[in-house]
């Protein structure tokens, strides 16, 4: 399976969507070129899921290679463990 580029973007205007995203956070962007003829960016928002934003609440994060890495670690695990966490707890509810 081709693994998708995911870009990254900072969150530079969260009007109208204060609880979903944070202002000045780096956010994981999807590539999705049906949603960017239309002005919106397929977000990972606080969530956890993906969403469509204005573009223009967003700039592109231009980090080196090793930074980007280290930043979509931080990003990425800790929502597999959570996922990971409420897999077993869905485990549970189902017995």
């Amino acid at each position: 399976m081709a693994r998708t580029a995911r870009r990254l973007v900072i969150c530079i205007d969260n009007s109208g969507y204060e609880v979903s995203l944070e202002r000045r956070k780096i956010y994981v962007c999807i590539p999705d070129a049906r949603a960017e003829k239309l002005g919106q960016l397929r977000v990972i928002d606080e969530s956890g899921e993906e969403y469509l934003y204005p573009q223009e609440s967003f700039v592109t994060a231009d980090l080196s290679h090793p930074v980007r890495r280290g930043v979509l670690r931080r990003i990425i695990a800790p929502r597999r463990q959570v996922s990971g966490a409420l897999g077993g707890f869905r485990r549970e509810l189902s017995r």
